[in-house]
Formats: C-alpha cells, structure tokens, sequence
C-alpha cells in the first residue's frame, strides 16, 4: 500500500472495508511518507521514462550492477534489466544518499519498458488514423508508434528460482482530462521496489483519437477506455510470467483516471479483471466522467469540425476529414463544450455497438442500482483531496494577478460556471445560493479567502458531490 497526502475524505463502498489513516498513527508521520534529499545540494526529478532515473542514480557510495533479463510470454520474449536503487520511503536520514554513512543500493527492481500491448493505431496508406478499437496482437512486431506498456517488478536474488508466491499487481491509470498525460509519469519502479507489488503503467489513446463520439455509428467513441481494456486483458493473461497475481490486480488512478479505473470495475468487458480499485479524485458517476447524451456528443463533434475545417454536418464527411489531419495539428488543439467542464469522455455506447462490444451499456449509476457482480473479495477505496479543484481554477488564468479574486471577479466565476451548465431557470436566486455557500462569512472582499471559496465550489462540483452520488448508488 502506498500513500497520498492531504487525504480528507476515504469512504467505504458495496460493503467492503478498508484502513482509515489516524494523525496518530506513527506509519503516517511525514517521515515516512517522504524520501526527498535534505542535504540541499542536488535535486533528482523522475524522468520522463522513469527507467532513465533509476539506472543513472550515481548517488549509492557502492556500485551496483546492473543484469539483463529475458521474459518469455505467449507474444514473444521481452528483454529488461534489474536496477538498484539507492534511496527508498522510510529511509533513514543518515542512511540517505549523500550522507557519509549511506552504504549502497537499498532496493532492486526489474523494469521492462514499452511493451506493445494491442496493434498500433497508427495511419494507413491512405495516411489516415484508425478510429476504431484496439486489436490484440497476436506476436511481437517492433514498431515505434503503438500502445505500449511498462512492468516494474520487485528485484530478484536467485534468478534460477521461482518465488514462493506471487505479488499483487498495480494497474496506474494516468490522468489528464482524457486529453493529456503519459504513464510515464508514474515512479512505477519506487512503488515495486519499496512495497513489494508488481506496478504497471501504460499509455492510451487521448483526445477526439481516443474519444471522439458522434453518436452515432460513423464513430461510437470509447477507443482510448477500449486501449485500457485491451491493456489490461494483456495483464491478466501475462502478469504471472513477471511475477505478478493475475487474480489480485488493484487498478488506481488520479482524476480521469480515478474516473476510468472505476468504470472498469463495473463494465462487463473488464469487471471480471479486477480484485480492487483506488480512486482519487474521481467517480464513475460524475458528469464529466462519461456522457449518456447523444445531443452532447453531436455537439462536441460539430464543435470539432469547426476547429479542426471539416464538414461537421456529415457525420460520414467529418469522421473521414478528422483521421486525416496532421500530428502537429492534434497537438495544439484544446477544445471547450458548449455545457459542462470537458469535451472528452467514455460514453453510452448501447446504440451504437452490439451487446458484447458494450463498454457501457447503461449509465453508471444505474448499474449500480441493479447491482454490479464484483469478483469475490472485491474492494474499493476512494476519497478526495484538500482543494482538488484548485488546477481547474489555474487552467484559467493568464496573469498572476488572477490568481487571487476580488469579489468582483468571484461574483463573475460564478455567473460563468452557471452559464456552463446552463442553469437559467431562476438563475438570480441560484447565483444568491451559490454565492451564500462559497463567499467569506467576514471579510467578504478579502481575495485570499474568495479563491478558496471558489476553489472549494469547484471541489465540491467535481468530485465531492459525485463521489456522494456514488455511494448512494451502491
């Protein structure tokens, strides 16, 4: 188990019970939750591929060496190392990198990187993308552009015996909104190496690539959820031969891929695969977490069509014009609905794809309320931090005088997240509603405490009330 600071809210859902952190508690002191140099003279930032960090941290005062290692699964051999790393959570000051008394490699771990786990989706001859859903692969193909995979497993000794019993494994969910992130991100080789689990971490299709719903079947949508389906079938097929369970895969994830993690629990193309999901900051039943609305996904694909010069009249037409547009301009796009917060999310796709292929074949809510047949022992662990909502608030401002609100500019917040959600009905006495809950009960212009007010309705919209929503489904 690992830890997440600033944790304010842990529930327990569908009758299963977890640990609650106590302050007391000498396992949660900040001490322990930490592992970052004191001694001020160099910082060391994770790389962006994780493994990059870990083989170049010259900081032990002994040597290590580094193994090649062969993995063998149904789709070919895969090739990684065993690294040692020479820092670990719990690691005593004196006993840290740089201190005179720091003797060498404190951890080992096993890394295999960019493991392909679907076919690429990448263009065609006609220089088009595929938006379509992941195809299993069926043998190893080196290429560089597909959706790949990376495995961090606890550190060996004797390479020539098997261990006495498996390890959990971690599936990590990044997060960006559905339209941003990498897995790399992720310090999969800390959390195998320190806790003792298998992590794995991947990457999956983003944006209208991944998500593009037009509510209808010209695109049904769901290709990047599908990516995760197909990546984490890949696991439980082929976990055991790294030394992880295949019967005990905990998915976790922050924000959209809290969100996405929970999803997977109770869809019935993935449900079957999971033991047990942590989400922070995110809930299967949030409004940005999935659209059940056909209007809404027409509009986002016409909005679509306007930014990127297609024909968004013709679903056919814009499909077509879409797949072929340039990397560059996929990059630089950053589109905004017309209601609600994102553009791009998992959908209903009960309309548009036979009963098997059905991620989600009613809304998430209602298949809570009918009952989700979880896997015996399943677990989910859930909560919300301290001012999750503070990086929508930053999305949105270009000077740092923005950064703080005069009341002015709260009372206009306000009107705009109203106008977002298109709340007109009696709109004067929800804006007097609003502002009652979330402006300073003193000092109603001081602008520290109306960001914070703001922040808190942002947090409150976004993650706390679906979070509530959610429990009262189970």
């Amino acid at each position: 188990m690992f830890l997440l600071p600033n944790i304010l809210l842990i529930i327990v859902l569908c009758g299963v019970s977890f640990a609650v952190p106590r302050p007391e508690d000498h396992r949660f002191s900040k001490q322990s939750r930490y592992y970052s140099d004191y001694d001020g003279r160099r910082d060391y930032p994770y790389s962006n591929t994780e493994f990059e960090h870990a083989i170049d941290d010259d900081r032990c005062s002994k040597p290590y060496v580094e193994r090649e290692i062969v993995e063998n699964t149904k789709y070919g051999n895969y090739r990684g190392r065993q690294i040692s790393l020479c820092d670990s959570p719990g690691v005593s000051l004196r006993d840290r990198p740089g201190q005179p008394t720091s003797y060498g490699p404190k951890n080992s771990v096993r890394v295999f990187l960019g493991i392909p786990y679907a076919e690429p989706p990448t263009r065609r001859k006609d220089d088009t993308y595929q938006l379509k859903p992941p195809k299993p692969r069926e043998e190893f193909r080196d290429h560089e552009d597909c959706l790949y995979l990376n495995i961090f497993a606890p550190g060996k000794i004797d390479f020539d015996k098997p261990v006495q019993e498996k390890y959990p494994v971690m599936f990590y969910i990044h997060d960006g909104n559905f339209e941003h992130g990498s897995g790399a991100l992720f310090p999969g080789h800390m959390l195998a190496a320190s806790q003792r689990v298998v992590v794995v971490t991947f990457n999956y299709r983003l944006g209208y690539l991944g998500f593009l719903a037009t509510g209808d079947t010209n695109s049904p949508g769901n290709y990047g959820i599908l990516d995760q389906v197909a990546a984490l079938d890949w696991v439980k097929k082929n976990i055991d031969v790294f030394d992880g369970d295949p019967n005990k895969i905990t998915v976790f994830g922050l924000g959209a891929g809290a969100a996405c993690a929970s999803l997977l629990a109770i869809s019935p193309l993935s449900r079957h695969m999971i033991k047990r999901v942590i989400a922070m900051n995110g809930s299967p039943t949030a409004d940005w977490a999935f659209i059940s609305d056909p209007i809404f996904m027409f509009n986002t694909s016409q909005i679509l069509g306007d930014e990127l010069g297609c024909d968004n009249q013709d679903f056919t037409r814009l499909v077509e014009c879409v797949s072929k547009r340039s990397n560059n301009e996929i990059k630089i796009l950053k589109m905004k609905p017309r209601i609600g917060w994102l553009p791009w999310a998992p959908v209903l796709d009960n309309f548009t794809r036979r009963g098997i292929e059905q991620f989600l074949p009613m809304a998430p809510t209602e298949l809570l309320e009918r009952g989700v047949i979880f896997n015996d022992g399943f677990g989910f662990m859930t909560g919300v931090s301290r001012d999750a909502g503070a990086p929508i608030f930053w999305d949105d401002y270009v000077f740092t005088k923005d950064l703080e609100l005069t009341e002015e500019a709260f009372n206009s917040k306000i009107r705009e997240f109203m106008k977002m959600y298109n709340y007109t009905i009696n709109a004067q006495g929800i804006f007097e509603a609003i502002h009652f809950m979330y402006s300073p009960p003193v000092d109603p212009t001081n602008k520290t405490l109306l960001t914070e007010g703001y922040i808190h309705l942002l947090t409150d919209r976004y993650y706390v009330s679906p979070l509530d929503k959610t429990y009262n489904s189970c």
